[in-house]
């Protein structure tokens, strides 16, 4: 077992989730195998993000937090980090 996976077999993704107002670096855990899309479209009022760094849209950080519920309604968009490509 790797560093990013814990003992119930989910792995750690990195993601950056953009709401309204905040920008959001973090961990979700998905199951081996699972996508992102399966698992935003899955139906959860909220998902769990953990060590989160949450932050203004210029970059201003507002806090970190170890464990963060999310609503998924406020979710404008979320992409997995190694998808990010620079300018």
């Amino acid at each position: 077992m790797d560093s990013n996976s814990d003992t119930m077999g989910a792995t750690k993704t990195r993601v950056l989730v953009y709401t309204s107002d905040y920008t959001i670096h973090g961990d979700l855990a998905l199951f081996e195998g699972a996508r992102l899309t399966d698992y935003m479209n899955m139906g959860n009022e909220f998902i769990v993000i953990t060590n989160a760094h949450v932050a203004t849209p210029e970059g201003r950080t507002l806090l970190r937090a170890s464990f963060l519920n999310l609503r998924c309604d406020q979710i404008v968009f979320i992409l997995e980090d190694d998808a990010i490509k620079p300018e």
